[in-house]
């Protein structure tokens, strides 16, 4: 066994996982492309798709990054809508 390098079990486990996860990733855009499914959007294209529809709509405001995650991802309740709207409101209140 000249030049191998030995890895304890933890490294082979850890490597397994990644395998097994990518594996899967793999088997997910198998199945999308067989079935005609479009690819998923990541959360960063979704971050910087909505970001660039809020600078269209409001050009002269900035919005946090960690305020944009959470556009898309609550309920369509009108009380959430309006507790929202309301901190947006008073962190960029003038």
């Amino acid at each position: 066994m000249h030049g191998v390098e030995m890895r304890s079990a933890t490294e082979l486990q850890r490597e397994i996982q990644k395998t097994r996860q990518h594996l899967s990733r793999l088997e997910n855009e198998l199945h999308r492309v067989r079935h005609g499914m479009p690819r998923r959007e990541s959360e960063q294209e979704r971050l910087a798709r909505v970001e660039t529809e809020f600078k269209k709509k409001y050009p002269n405001m900035e919005i946090e990054r960690s305020i944009l995650r959470l556009v898309g991802t609550l309920p369509k309740s009108g009380s959430d809508r309006k507790l929202i709207a309301e901190a947006i409101a008073e962190k960029y209140a003038e």
